[in-house]
């Protein structure tokens, strides 16, 4: 019997052999008695699991109940018949056109005239996305709530997305649009508006404006700078991710601003003291520091020890990739302090993509399980993390708590034969545990 949540699941066999046999079933499958929800399962199963499927069946998976649609260079047709298929399904309500498909100009504007009940697009990186496309939007998807068209870089008006006026998320970084007033409309006109990524360069004008956005809850491209400036503008702010040149001390605003921040995202930063970010952002639950250093005499202070800070912290991430600079990372030490004061973890993440001296991680996860700093993990990934000692993995396994997902990606001592073994363990003492390796 195949073990829950591993890669042999009962579900997971079931998939595997419809899709390796889809030819067999395709004329049941196609039949228009075929339930279209048990079709919509079986395709957004088969991709979820990324089972190599040269060709999808258009005619199985593209019909007039169809609601959900990706993968699409993975279809079986040309692109001229594919749209005209997608053209037909009025029910469709969430399209991912992010594929290596080269759709024309002409093609994507027939396209959008065609989904009144579009609610979830994804345009990302469609080069031949330009005006008039977003024209035909704002024309055609009324019922919008999630647009994506980052690096659709011929896209330079934006104004006609005002007409959607139930966006809730719109990404558009990296366009040329050159009108920060298109921006500051949008943002007077999209009421429901939550998530707004935008082109950096609007933020000085931003700055000048009596503007102030209570529908905003999450912002990306900031400064450190910009901060205290942007909070008052957008006071619901619950999700923010602050980038800044490598080095540069992150210094807090006033205390009040950041009593909503659920999730912060920090980027080249050197933090100060670590009580400053806690006392700041008492709500944060999900913390990301990518490329950033700690001040290591912020755990000198005799009372760091005694403290238990980010105490609704439950997410985790910290990222290393400076191009082979080992002078600023966050050494082991630091990391292992850092952890002692998130007892309530329940997602840790450790990335160190760089050539670092032989010893780092070699002890880490080993002092993190004698510490007890692992108690309420539940998924622990660690990527690129050169010497996570086997020793240690076993450890992990026997501690028996809350842990069913360990992602290893890239660690080298974790060859083929270690891989075995710790299947075998898993299996053995038929543990609820997920293991991911690269």
């Amino acid at each position: 019997m195949p073990y829950r949540k591993s890669a042999t699941s009962l579900q997971d066999l079931c998939i595997k052999m419809i899709a390796t046999k889809l030819h067999v079933f395709k004329h049941r499958l196609a039949s228009p008695n075929f339930p279209s929800i048990i079709k919509e399962d079986l395709f957004q199963q088969i991709c979820r699991s990324k089972i190599k499927i040269l060709h999808f069946n258009s005619d199985i998976f593209i019909h007039s109940r169809t609601q959900f649609l990706h993968h699409l260079d993975s279809f079986d047709v040309s692109i001229d018949i594919l749209v005209e298929k997608i053209g037909l399904c009025k029910n469709l309500l969430h399209l991912n056109l992010e594929s290596k498909l080269d759709i024309p100009t002409e093609c994507l504007i027939r396209l959008v005239q065609h989904l009144p009940r579009i609610q979830h697009l994804n345009l990302t990186n469609r080069w031949k996305c330009t005006d008039r496309v977003v024209a035909e939007i704002g024309r055609n998807c009324p019922l919008l709530t999630y647009l994506d068209m980052s690096s659709c870089h011929y896209i330079t008006k934006v104004r006609p997305l005002s007409r959607c006026k139930k966006l809730e998320h719109l990404d558009l970084s990296y366009i040329i649009c050159k009108s920060d007033e298109d921006c500051f409309f949008l943002l007077n006109n999209l009421h429901f508006l939550k998530v707004f990524r935008y082109w950096p360069s609007c933020l000085d004008k931003l700055k000048k404006l009596p503007l102030r956005t209570y529908s905003i809850e999450e912002l990306t491209h900031v400064g450190p700078e910009d901060i205290a400036i942007l909070t008052a503008f957008f006071p619901n702010l619950v999700k923010l991710s602050v980038s800044t040149l490598s080095g540069q001390r992150f210094m807090m605003a006033p205390i009040n601003q950041y009593k909503r921040l659920t999730s912060l995202c920090l980027r080249e930063m050197l933090l100060i003291d670590v009580k400053l970010l806690d006392q700041h952002c008492p709500s944060l639950v999900d913390l990301k520091l990518y490329n950033c250093s700690i001040l290591s005499t912020c755990f000198e202070d005799s009372d760091m020890k005694k403290l238990r800070l980010f105490k609704k912290l439950r997410k985790l991430s910290i990222k290393y990739d400076n191009g082979g600079k080992t002078e600023d990372y966050i050494s082991e030490l630091e990391i292992e302090m850092f952890l002692v004061q998130c007892r309530n973890l329940e997602e840790l993440l450790l990335s160190y993509f760089v050539d670092y001296p032989d010893a780092f991680c070699k002890n880490l996860l080993l002092k993190l399980i004698e510490f007890d700093l692992l108690k309420n993990v539940k998924s622990l990934k660690f990527s690129w993390c050169k010497f996570i000692k086997l020793e240690a993995i076993f450890k992990l396994l026997e501690m028996h708590g809350p842990l069913n997902k360990l992602v290893l990606y890239y660690c080298d001592n974790i060859n083929n034969t270690a891989r075995n073994e710790i299947n075998t363990y898993i299996r053995i003492h038929n543990l609820d545990m997920q293991v991911k390796y690269s």
